[in-house]
């Protein structure tokens, strides 16, 4: 924390660290939990959120996540598919007119800053994330454009009977165990992305997920 300071740059630099040592600890997204590695895992876990602060917050159904809302973004999201999707492994769509809109939206920005307690600005940064059958979202931390990340579940595909399953890990410094936060279809979260180690559960092997990505940032005051 000394060494960082208030240099951006050098806060940067050491997130980048902890999100990479934290791969090696936990390289099947468990947090070790016995000997001189739980105490290295804990020791990342406080400093990630010293340097940014870390926390989850599951916000349901917003008032203004109508059904014809998702039905425009699930389009909008298929035509913004990258050509060339893997199907191991997480694609990344642009966003287009309507993602753009929703994250511009003053009614989101006023539940994300509710939820965090703390004004936010939009960070210009918003996107498509297309996760194929069985894919694994592994522990990290976001990028610097997510400081603070909006995630809406758009859709998840899955066969009768099966009720589509999407939860976010969280690790938290004020408890030992990982928060396990289950988002449905329609529903959202804030999540203190930037400062957070995090991880979504593997998907089922006969679902596939869209998710939403809208980064926010603390208000900066001259």
């Amino acid at each position: 924390m000394q060494f960082a300071g208030r240099d951006e740059q050098r806060k940067s630099t050491l997130l980048h660290a902890i999100g990479a040592a934290a791969r090696q600890l936990a390289p099947d997204d468990r947090a070790p939990s016995r000997g001189a590695a739980a105490a290295a895992w804990r020791a990342l876990v406080e400093t990630s959120d010293q340097l940014q602060g870390s926390g989850v917050v599951a916000l349901g159904r917003l008032p203004f996540v109508d059904d014809s809302l998702l039905e425009r973004l699930r389009d909008e999201a298929s035509r913004m598919r990258p050509r060339r999707s893997s199907r191991k492994r997480r694609s990344v769509g642009a966003a287009g007119p309507v993602l753009e809109s929703l994250a511009c939206s003053r009614h989101l920005r006023r539940a994300v800053a509710h939820a965090l307690g703390v004004s936010v600005e939009l960070t210009y940064h918003a996107v498509y994330e297309l996760d194929p059958p069985s894919s694994t979202i592994g522990i990290h931390l976001d990028a610097p454009g997510y400081p603070f990340v909006y995630h809406l579940l758009v859709d998840q595909t899955h066969p009768p009977g099966r009720a589509p399953r999407s939860t976010l890990v969280a690790h938290l410094p004020e408890s030992r165990r990982p928060e396990r936060v289950r988002v449905r279809p329609g529903e959202s979260i804030v999540l203190r992305g930037r400062g957070t180690l995090h991880s979504w559960d593997a998907l089922p092997d006969d679902q596939h997920r869209v998710l939403v990505a809208i980064g926010f940032g603390p208000v900066v005051r001259p």
